[in-house]
């Protein structure tokens, strides 16, 4: 993230304004998928900033295997959508004035967010059933004790 403060040229600056003007306007509207559409195009931009060919090229990876997916709506839900809005936008403005120190403080925690989020999905998944704990009963039935 530092090495795309340091290293953005003009353009990247504007690509970035642009991708936050849709989060903005999917926001206004609620919608989830367009606003994940943004906000993975506005993650890209910052990449793209970095000008570090490794970086851009491990994220185009991921993008192209681990970010396609059809289920946008389930990833963010309803009520943190003006929190990531607020949070890109904070990203976003001490970007442009050139702050390192509130950008990365900023960068870190929406970071810090999204591991948490998904912890906490992985949390409120059911147990696959060969993973609950089980007895047998004197009448060879099995009981379920914990799932």
């Amino acid at each position: 993230a530092v090495k795309a403060l340091k290293r953005a040229a003009a353009v990247d600056k504007e690509n970035l304004i642009h991708a936050h003007e849709k989060l903005v306007k999917a926001a206004s509207v609620n919608d989830l998928a367009a606003f994940a559409a943004a906000d993975l195009e506005f993650h890209t931009c910052m990449i793209c900033a970095s000008h570090d060919n490794m970086l851009i090229n491990i994220f185009d990876f991921l993008r192209s295997t681990l970010f396609r997916r059809s289920d946008w709506n389930n990833l963010l839900p309803p009520n943190r959508l003006q929190a990531t809005l607020l949070i890109h936008s904070k990203i976003l403005d001490s970007f442009l004035k050139n702050d390192e120190r509130a950008f990365i403080a900023l960068i870190k925690r929406h970071l810090g967010y999204h591991k948490l989020n998904e912890r906490l999905r992985e949390l409120a998944e059911p147990i696959p059933e060969e993973f609950c704990l089980k007895e047998t009963n004197r009448s060879g039935e099995n009981n379920t004790l914990e799932c």
